[in-house]
């Protein structure tokens, strides 16, 4: 049960309440980069992301060990130069794809009226 508590959180808060309450929780953020939504039903594939400076000061205090890459990109370089620049640094670096992990719960119905409170 602390589990579910710990994932939905709780439910019955009155910001919660009606339509955009239910829209506040579904959108809160629960982990790094992630809103409930997401973390609940969707799978995890890692992804290429681009940080703004809090976010980038929040990855950067998280990194411990070898599971990515921070590139400080110059905005003044146009793309085509980047991505060579970037393809050069990463000559020779072995990426292991990680299977894409399952759903934390499933949806039985797609159909859900959120309005009926």
């Amino acid at each position: 049960m602390k589990s579910l508590y710990k994932d939905f959180g709780d439910v019955f808060d009155e910001k919660y309440d009606g339509t955009r309450g239910f829209w506040r929780w579904w959108t809160e953020p629960v982990a790094p980069y992630m809103q409930r939504g997401e973390f609940l039903i969707l799978r995890f594939s890692p992804k290429v992301q681009l940080l703004n400076d809090a976010a980038f000061r929040r990855e950067k205090s998280g990194l411990e060990g070898d599971d990515a890459y921070i590139f400080r990109v110059p905005k003044a370089l146009p793309k085509t130069v980047v991505l060579e620049q970037i393809e050069r640094e990463l000559e020779g670096v072995n990426f292991e794809p990680k299977r894409r992990s399952k759903p934390r719960y499933s949806i039985v119905s797609e159909k859900v009226d959120i309005a009926r409170a």
